[in-house]
């Protein structure tokens, strides 16, 4: 149930709802698998596209297509199964190859001297003070990581864990907190996730779930024309997918009885067009000639920036693509 303004398809107020309705087209009227029924109310009229692909015993007991019709007034549907995306099992299982990790980002416990009046040393300094006698240079320190650092000192007794990334404080945790990672493969269709151990390497939970932006279209040239259409739906295709990684970032922390906060780092792959839909950059030139990325560099971004509810000074690795329809999962 919703609200909708009166220039929304049926299908575009489906995918407001979450109700993912299969539109292989991306919503061009082409395919005809978004059929619907008008239950209550009433509806654009029929149009040449439903004609041709909806049968008269169909369309006299109020069967229609989802991406063409709109409402003029308040509507019931009903949305037959065969409308619905179907789940689908996603292949996680692999062969494990024992590696000897060097990861980006590592674990520091450190045991802090309390401030007094004759010294009233700055949180800051004292922890990397602190930090300094491990051989580590003072830094920088995630401004969301700062906001929180003098409580969590605090409240833990002035003992903690840095996530130290680099020269750049992270993630403040207890004492001997274990540090994860997640490692994701964005497919068209599907989303496969890891959860790993960033000291050993070693594969914690794994978990597949379908990739939400299905219900723009099958393929990624319907998902790049359906963001290419306003700012609001490229908005709204980039926020389905983080919103799913977010999600399958909290199930695979649930499986070890773990929080998302700790993980620290996350490394993304997919193809040209789902790197650039993820990170919320334009589409429209790998739909033209010569279908040329916006980018085929490996990226680093503060994985908050892109609405990924991780650790709050995480960061999202992604590989580097390598054309416009090759990606980083080939990478």
């Amino acid at each position: 149930r919703g609200e909708f303004p009166d220039n929304r398809s049926l299908l575009e107020c489906a995918r407001q709802l979450s109700v993912d309705i299969v539109s292989i087209c991306g919503g061009g009227g082409s395919c005809a698998r978004c059929k619907v029924q008008i239950v209550e109310g009433q509806v654009s009229k029929v149009t040449v596209e439903e004609e041709s692909a909806l049968t008269a015993i169909e369309l006299e007991q109020g069967y229609r297509l989802a991406c063409v019709a709109y409402p003029l007034s308040n509507v019931k549907l009903h949305v037959p199964p065969e409308s619905l995306t179907a789940l689908q099992r996603t292949q996680v299982e692999g062969l494990h190859v024992d590696i000897e990790p060097d990861p980006l980002v590592r674990g520091y416990d450190a045991k802090l001297t309390q401030p007094t009046l004759a010294s009233p040393q700055a949180d800051a300094q004292n922890l990397w003070q602190t930090l300094a006698a491990q051989g580590i240079k003072a830094g920088i320190i995630d401004f969301r990581v700062q906001q929180t650092l003098s409580q969590q000192l605090r409240e833990n007794d002035w003992r903690v864990n840095v996530a130290l990334r680099g020269n750049e404080i992270i993630a403040i945790g207890i004492p001997s907190t274990r540090w994860l990672g997640m490692a994701v493969d964005i497919g068209t269709t599907k989303i496969a996730g890891y959860l790993l151990d960033m000291e050993t390497g070693k594969t914690l939970a794994s978990k597949g779930l379908m990739n939400p932006q299905i219900s723009y279209g099958e393929d990624v040239v319907s998902r790049i024309v359906a963001a290419s259409k306003s700012p609001a739906d490229a908005a709204r295709l980039q926020s389905l997918l983080s919103e799913a990684l977010s999600q399958l970032a909290e199930d695979l922390c649930t499986e070890i009885a773990v929080q998302p906060t700790d993980i620290v780092e996350a490394v993304v792959v997919g193809n040209t067009a789902i790197h650039h839909l993820f990170l919320g950059l334009p589409v429209k030139q790998l739909g033209l000639a010569p279908y040329a990325p916006a980018t085929d560099a490996p990226l680093d971004v503060k994985a908050r920036e892109i609405g990924l509810q991780i650790a709050q000074g995480a960061y999202v690795h992604l590989l580097p693509n390598i054309a416009g329809y090759v990606g980083a999962d080939h990478v």
